[in-house]
């Protein structure tokens, strides 16, 4: 009777999973996994690319059977997506891919076996989806756990990441204070430099700018007032509205701590309005090219969160108002970051960081497909010295060197990425993956 019952069960699993329902994701030990740690912009791409890759009949697809490909998140830092009978893969694997974000140095010193400070205690391990907590058919999944990382992404090259910072982990919403170097870390093997990564510049709802509309000179048409007349005297300006536009200089001003209120950049921008420049930590890839590509010198990058004049050293551990004057947080991660410009910040008592965020002078900078729907106060990415950050304006040269490659390392070694074989499964199914993700860029990205 046992044995009848599991063949029935057996049998409609499969008409369950033929007919286009749910599939649960492999049980722990039985496929492939493909595990990516590290650089922010990965999150968002794989997330959006990872289903499409399994699912793709020709190669470089896997060619999985498209009713068991699924995909789960959590906290938006950790993805997986799972997959049966994937036929383009040696061996016809079943196979599990996470992938979940820190910075770019968290990639390299995942594959380098350094460790990092996460909770793990493998150093060769890092916090990442455990997909059995995901219901069958994907969705928002509960759980993580360590795992031999198999793939460390950034966004940068190894040697560009010798920035320092030092502040609250998560800026104005606290966490204590920690000060990351150089991240020293060149692991060997072989690698993968499937994408270029566009970066762009965010800013509050409170940060906006005044453009005339009429002149009798054309050409003050769509340039900052000055005050309530265009910058010539005459002419019409129309309402505040979002900065379309910021140039270089302005954001490395900002950034080398050279200017303290919008308005130190015209009168087109609002009065007593005190900048608060948000960044993200060292051993960020998007830290390390606004760093090398953007600031280039014209002035140092700050190291230190602190408010002028005030308290000294880091500022306030756990800010619960805007400054008065110009501020600078740094934040470990981007969904960080993108709170940071929001205007969230501690919530005395509770614990937490207020979600509703507030009207102030921030701007920050991310991936420039950030998704900034959750955040009410943000707008962006703005237009960068007159472009946006599109492939088209990289590939002409137009969007001005806030972009870099992503590298991918392979630890093929690492036994978690194999079952058989590493040549001829792990490495196979990862060369196809980074064909795939070169082949075809989403159309959001």
């Amino acid at each position: 009777m046992k044995k009848l019952m599991s063949m029935l069960f057996s049998g409609l699993l499969a008409l369950s999973m033929a007919g286009g329902a749910v599939a649960a994701p492999p049980a722990p030990g039985t496929a492939l996994e493909i595990n990516i740690y590290g650089a922010s912009a990965q999150y968002l791409f794989w997330n959006d690319l990872g289903d499409d890759w399994m699912k793709a009949n020709a190669l470089p697809g896997a060619n999985c059977d498209d009713n068991t490909v699924f995909q789960g998140t959590k906290d938006s830092i950790h993805g997986v997506t799972w997959g049966y009978n994937c036929q383009n893969i040696n061996g016809t694997p079943d196979i599990v891919f996470r992938y979940t974000s820190k910075n770019s140095c968290g990639g390299l010193r995942a594959v380098a076996c350094i460790a990092d400070g996460d909770a793990c205690l493998n150093s060769c391990e890092r916090t990442m989806m455990d997909e059995q907590t995901c219901p069958p058919g994907g969705g928002a999944c509960t759980g993580t756990k360590c795992i031999d990382v198999t793939h460390g992404a950034y966004d940068v090259e190894a040697t560009s990441l010798v920035q320092s910072s030092s502040g609250e982990k998560k800026g104005r919403c606290g966490g204590g204070v920690i000060s990351p170097g150089p991240c020293n870390a060149f692991p060997g093997g072989k690698t993968y430099q499937p994408t270029v990564v566009p970066f762009g510049f965010f800013l509050n709802n409170a940060v906006t700018q005044t453009l005339c509309t009429a002149n009798p000179n054309p050409l003050q048409i769509g340039q900052p007032c000055s005050g309530a007349t265009c910058a010539n005297g005459s002419g019409t300006c129309g309402a505040p509205a979002p900065v379309q536009d910021i140039s270089r200089m302005t954001v490395a001003m900002i950034y080398a701590v050279q200017a303290f209120q919008w308005r130190d950049f015209g009168a087109s921008f609002p009065a007593n309005l005190p900048i608060e420049a948000c960044l993200r930590h060292a051993g960020s890839g998007t830290h390390a090219t606004l760093d090398l590509a953007v600031m280039r010198g014209t002035g140092p990058l700050a190291l230190n969160t602190f408010e002028i004049p005030g308290a000294s050293g880091y500022g306030l551990p756990n800010a619960t108002a805007p400054a008065s004057t110009y501020a600078q947080w740094f934040n470990e991660g981007s969904s960080d970051m993108m709170r940071c410009v929001n205007g969230n910040w501690w919530v005395s008592g509770s614990g937490t960081c207020s979600g509703s965020g507030q009207s102030l002078g921030a701007i920050g900078y991310a991936d420039a497909d950030q998704t900034i729907s959750a955040y009410s106060n943000v707008y962006g990415p703005v237009k960068y010295n007159g472009y946006k950050p599109l492939a088209q304006n990289i590939r002409w040269g137009l969007y001005d060197n806030f972009w870099s490659t992503q590298w991918i390392y392979e630890d093929c070694v690492n036994p978690q990425c194999q079952i058989g074989s590493c040549t001829a499964i792990c490495q196979d199914a990862a060369a196809k993956l980074m064909a795939f993700a070169e082949q075809n860029i989403p159309s959001s990205k």
